[in-house]
Parts: structure tokens; sequence; C-alpha cells
């Protein structure tokens, strides 16, 4: 598996408003179009998984281990930071984390995407929030 399509399917599965990816990258600079909700974040994220895998170009293949172990690191970071931790941000990356297992655990996600999902075009979706209600709501109690 490569390097874009873990992008691609990272757009398609947390939404381009956390990964707006131009289709036309021809490298990791150019790989975003516009702000990301947690755009550094997304950016850290995005150039260490490329960096790790040793990629020269989108193309190039990467491995779980190398991919797993940049999500690692990233996490540790936002759980060691004394000055406070931001839930948002853990909650991203809890959420790209599980995105990427997914990732390499379906093996080619485009072959398994339906084609109707394959050929539509990219716009805005509805993102379910229970998750993040269901805590604010435990809060409270």
């Amino acid at each position: 598996m490569t390097f874009r399509m873990l992008a691609d399917f990272l757009e398609e599965r947390m939404g381009s408003h956390q990964f707006p990816l131009n289709p036309d990258a021809t490298s990791p600079r150019d790989l975003f179009s516009g702000c990301a909700l947690h755009e550094e974040l997304s950016k850290q994220l995005l150039r260490d998984i490329y960096k790790r895998n040793r990629c020269h170009h989108l193309d190039d293949e990467i491995r779980c281990d190398f991919t797993e172990a940049v999500l690692m690191d990233i996490r540790n970071g936002l759980l060691a930071n004394n000055s406070g931790m931001d839930i948002d941000k853990y909650n991203y990356v809890e959420d790209v984390c599980q995105v990427v297992s997914d990732f390499f655990r379906s093996g080619d996600p485009a072959a398994k995407l339906p084609a109707d999902v394959q050929s539509r075009p990219r716009s805005a979706e509805i993102i379910d929030i229970n998750r993040y209600r269901l805590r604010r709501l435990k809060w409270r109690a």
C-alpha cells in the first residue's frame, strides 16, 4: 500500500475538513489543498509518516510498523505535554489511529469501496459526533 492510498483513505474516512487533499499533488508540500481543522497536526502526521517510511514519492510503499510508530510518538507527545492536553487533538489522533489501523487491516481499501462511492464527487458530509456528545453528557452528570 502506498502513501497516497493512505492519504486518500484518511480523507475518505475522516472527511475533507480534516484532510483536504489536492488530487494533483506531486509532493508532500502540495498535498493539502486547503486548511484542515487541525492543520499543523495533520501536516505533522503525514510528514512524519512520509519520512519514517523513507518515501521519495507519494506513490512509494509504506509499512504498518513504521506508520504506527509515528502515530504512537505523536500520541505519546500529546500525553506528555505538561502544560495541559488539548482533548480535541487527543481525540483526533485517536481517530487517526483507528482509521490507519483499518487501512492496514483492509488490504486494498479502494477495492473494497462500492462503485458508487468511488465515482461520486467528494463533497461536504455529515459527521457523527455522538461520541463527543455522550462524553459531554457524562461530564455534566
